[in-house]
C-alpha cells in the first residue's frame, strides 16, 4: 500500500514539474463548504414532487421537477439548494490550485474554484461552455464540463445528458 502511495506522489511531482498536472474534480471538493452533495440535491428536488417513494433515478427526478415547474422555477430551485452566490470557497479549494495544474476539469456547477482564481489573480480562462474554448485568453483553464450555475447551462437532468 505504501509503496503505491509513494509511486503515485512521483508520478503527480512528475506533471507538476513537466506542466502535465490536470485536475478532475467533483462534488467531493466542495460538500465541506456547504454545498449538497448530488444526492441531496436530487433528494432536495424529489421533495417538491409527488413522486414514488422507490423512485431513484437521478437524471429522471430533476428531468420531473422541469418539466413539471419549468425554467425559472427549475433553475431558482437548483441554486437556492447549491446556494448559488452564498457560499465560500474552503481549504481544498485553495489546495488545488496550489499544486500548480495546467487545467483544472469540474463536474461542479457552482463558483468555488472560480473564487480561488479571482481571489488569488490566478491566470486561469474559465471555460463555462464550448463556445468559451476559443476566447481563452490564458494557457491554463478551469474547464466547467457540466455548466455553471450562473449562466444556467449546467447538466443535470435526463434531457441535459441526451444533448
Amino acid at each position: 500500500m505504501i509503496n503505491k502511495f509513494l509511486t503515485d506522489i512521483k508520478i503527480i511531482k512528475n506533471a507538476i514539474n513537466t506542466k502535465k498536472l490536470v485536475i478532475f474534480a467533483g462534488a467531493g471538493i466542495s460538500i465541506d463548504a456547504g454545498v449538497a452533495s448530488w444526492g441531496k440535491l436530487i433528494d432536495k428536488i424529489k421533495k417538491d414532487l409527488d413522486l414514488p417513494e422507490n423512485e431513484t433515478d437521478y437524471l429522471k427526478i430533476p428531468q420531473i421537477y422541469y418539466n413539471e415547474r419549468q425554467e425559472k422555477e427549475y433553475i431558482e430551485k437548483i441554486r437556492k439548494v447549491l446556494g448559488h452566490k452564498k457560499l465560500k470557497h474552503n481549504e481544498i479549494h485553495e489546495e488545488i490550485f496550489a499544486l500548480n495544474p495546467e487545467h483544472i476539469l469540474t463536474t461542479n456547477f457552482e463558483d468555488l474554484l472560480e473564487q480561488v482564481i479571482n481571489k488569488n489573480s490566478l491566470p486561469f480562462s474559465l471555460v463555462k461552455q464550448d463556445v468559451d474554448l476559443p476566447y481563452s485568453n490564458n494557457t491554463k483553464l478551469l474547464v466547467k464540463i457540466h455548466g455553471d450555475l450562473e449562466s444556467t447551462n449546467f447538466v443535470l437532468k435526463e434531457d441535459d445528458y441526451i444533448n
